[in-house]
């Protein structure tokens, strides 16, 4: 089943795979794979549209969101770390392009020793005669090995694919920050009105509670007051649970930044930023090439592919050629006379004859390598083909959802409104107004946290687009 992997991923996606393992990009693959004429299931449900940059974050138009992701892209350092992974890969790669080339070593070699000649064989000859020689060595060595099959290619092919892959991963990295930061931001701007709605309920329960606490002196409202004081200290943990919220949120805001997680500001009221325009509505489906993720798994592939070929060429005879010259003597001033020259030349022809089967192992496992990572970029294209359209539809059904909250919001107000104004005139109850301004924050409070998910939900999709997207012209 392995062995015929790649060719049930061609008759799924066409020739993407043929084309991602011999191209340095994946855009004419991804081409291939989901047509020209491939448009979202689910589209926008208003015309009113615009393109969106590649520092989508703008589009929101608030200029603190935009401080805080563009101080999280320059000070993070994780980011940091990740442009260095791609800086060390990189000079991965210049080191196995430079064994496709010829080496030249150049050697100077000095020695100096003394033997012993013991019983010669001739009348008054010493016992032990003593030997002192010198020796000097200076030379060029050279070594090529010819690449005859392709096996060096194929290796420096695999890492330029690998840092093609670090690249797509360090924009994938820088996206995702990004996305976290904006979503960070985003949530401690509601968290912050969360807590100012929590403690402006507390106040209205408290003085609730303050007025029941005169009628019962008065002999009534006993079980009211039992009720008020429950759900005062219902809300006095509901305002601790809030800070807790608020203060992890900026923390959480300061480590994005590069920075200690402490927490420098009190909470105050911001409106959370309009949702940008429309996703335009006939948006293909080629736009999921701009996705960092997926490039770098193309280019992953590609490796894989040509870490394939380099196992199959392993099994073929490699041949090398070798070549030294210099001069020899025994005394050192005599390195640079022409006339001690020395030199050789040869060739080395290497077979593989018997390995116990390791290396059509090895051919084997990158080969089988190679057809995991082609399904399972499969699946990663239809993954995030589904992370747009959940993204999409969410969009739709989250804005339904605050249309509707918004007119029960206008209708609580409208009753707020009525029934502070009989109050006032002598005729409505104290309890009436207490209950429709709790009523009225409470729908306040269901009003904000639906826009969160709403502009959350928004981030969501501009990440599954790659970080913006352009329409065909």
């Amino acid at each position: 089943m392995v062995k015929y992997a790649p060719y049930l991923a061609v008759a799924l996606f066409g020739s993407f795979l043929v084309a991602a393992c011999t191209s340095p990009a994946p855009s004419s693959g991804l081409t291939e794979t989901t047509g020209n004429d491939r448009t979202w299931q689910t589209v926008a449900t208003t015309e009113n549209s615009a393109e969106v940059p590649a520092d989508w974050w703008t589009t929101f138009e608030d200029a603190e969101l935009t401080a805080a992701v563009e101080a999280s892209l320059v000070d993070n350092f994780d980011l940091q770390a990740a442009a260095m992974r791609v800086e060390a890969v990189s000079a991965q790669l210049r080191m196995v392009a430079g064994d496709r080339l010829p080496k030249l070593n150049a050697g100077l070699d000095l020695s100096r020793s003394r033997s012993n000649v013991i019983g010669l064989p001739f009348p008054g000859a010493p016992d032990v005669l003593p030997i002192t020689n010198n020796r000097h060595n200076l030379g060029l060595n050279l070594s090529w090995e010819l690449d005859l099959w392709g096996r060096l290619a194929a290796q420096e092919k695999t890492a330029v694919a690998s840092l093609e892959a670090s690249q797509a991963d360090w924009q994938a990295a820088r996206l995702s920050l990004a996305g976290q930061a904006a979503k960070v931001y985003l949530q401690l701007v509601e968290a912050n009105q969360q807590l100012l709605l929590t403690q402006e309920l507390l106040a209205i329960l408290d003085s609730q509670l303050e007025h029941l606490r005169l009628r019962f002196q008065q002999g009534t409202a006993a079980d009211a007051m039992l009720q008020a004081q429950a759900a005062v200290e219902s809300a006095q943990k509901n305002v601790l649970a809030a800070t807790q919220r608020r203060n992890a949120l900026e923390r959480q805001q300061a480590l994005l930044q590069g920075g200690y997680p402490q927490i420098s500001n009190p909470a105050e009221w911001r409106d959370l930023p309009a949702l940008p325009q429309a996703v335009p509505s006939g948006l293909p489906a080629t736009l999921v090439q701009r996705r960092p993720d997926l490039a770098a798994s193309a280019a992953q592939l590609r490796a894989a592919r040509f870490q394939s070929q380099a196992a199959d060429a392993a099994l073929y005879p490699a041949l090398s050629l070798t070549a030294a010259g210099g001069t020899s003597s025994n005394e050192l001033a005599d390195l640079l006379n022409g006339d001690f020259k020395v030199w050789s030349l040869g060739a080395s022809l290497t077979a593989p004859l018997f390995h116990g089967g390791s290396l059509h192992a090895q051919a084997d496992a990158a080969e089988a390598s190679a057809n995991a990572s082609g399904l399972a970029f499969v699946q990663q294209v239809l993954r995030a083909f589904a992370e747009v359209e959940i993204a999409l539809d969410s969009e739709q059904l989250l804005a339904q959802q605050l249309h509707s909250q918004q007119s029960a919001h206008s209708i609580l107000q409208e009753r707020a409104n009525r029934a502070t104004t009989r109050f006032a005139g002598g005729v409505g109850m104290a309890e009436s107004v207490y209950q429709t301004r709790s009523a009225l924050v409470q729908s306040q409070s269901n009003l904000h946290a639906t826009q969160l998910l709403l502009l959350l939900n928004r981030i969501d999709l501009y990440l599954a687009l790659g970080g913006g997207f352009h329409t065909a012209n």
